[in-house]
């Protein structure tokens, strides 16, 4: 793990050195502190209302191609640190990390089947569990990603989840900004990698066995309207 200059520097500034004499009581060495991270990826809906020209649109699609499926996922970051402080013998306040809770993932996710395709047939089929695998896809590298995260926070607050100050508030806020920065770090991983690997699950093979399933009619509404929109 690198942490910047400027952090560690920062850091030892306020106290939050692990080899520093013990508190009494609530400011003594907390080495374990919780962390619960929560991975949030809803059960998708499907909306089939949208037209071939709005996925076009949302998709920022170049002039020949013809998507008659997307998926949607808004991505979720939250983080909550939950603190204690109290006052020392000596003047200094002491303020104590108990636990940390993140949720962390993607919320209500919508697959997008265009409205040109009819709702119960096999083009509507083949495309919705198409959409269903990158989901999993998508899961499966959350699930990776969460326990690294847990196990980044908890080393860090071994050495940084108990701060003293002369004023409680600073020396904290150093240690929620970065766990945030830890969380964002994870997010962005965790996209890139969802990216990755759904750029390998979804190959042209994969697209010509779909519409071999379903007799041509996947290509068939594609060329349907390339043909009465882009003559």
């Amino acid at each position: 793990m690198r942490w910047s200059s400027c952090l560690v520097a920062a850091v030892a500034l306020l106290g939050f050195n692990s080899t520093a004499q013990a508190a009494v009581g609530p400011c003594d060495p907390y080495p374990d502190v919780p962390v619960n991270v929560t991975p949030v990826f809803n059960d998708p809906f499907i909306d089939n209302s949208k037209s071939i020209a709005d996925l076009r649109t949302m998709n920022h699609s170049a002039p020949r191609h013809v998507p008659l499926m997307l998926t949607n996922a808004p991505p979720v970051v939250n983080l909550n640190v939950s603190t204690q402080s109290y006052k020392l013998a000596n003047g200094l306040s002491c303020t104590r990390v108990d636990h940390v809770d993140v949720a962390i993932g993607y919320k209500n996710p919508i697959i997008y089947i265009a409205s040109e395709v009819p709702s119960g047939g096999c083009p509507y089929m083949q495309l919705t569990n198409h959409a269903q695998k990158n989901i999993g896809v998508m899961r499966a590298v959350m699930n990776d990603y969460v326990p690294q995260l847990v196990d980044q926070m908890k080393q860090y607050l071994k050495l940084y989840g108990i701060v003293r100050e002369e004023k409680a508030g600073y020396g904290i806020g150093v240690v929620h900004d970065q766990l945030q920065t830890m969380l964002q770090e994870s997010k962005t991983h965790i996209y890139d990698e969802s990216a990755r690997r759904l750029q390998d699950a979804n190959s042209m093979d994969d697209s010509n066995s779909m519409n071999a399933a379903c007799n041509g009619q996947l290509r068939g509404i594609q060329k349907q309207w390339l043909n009465t929109h882009l003559q």
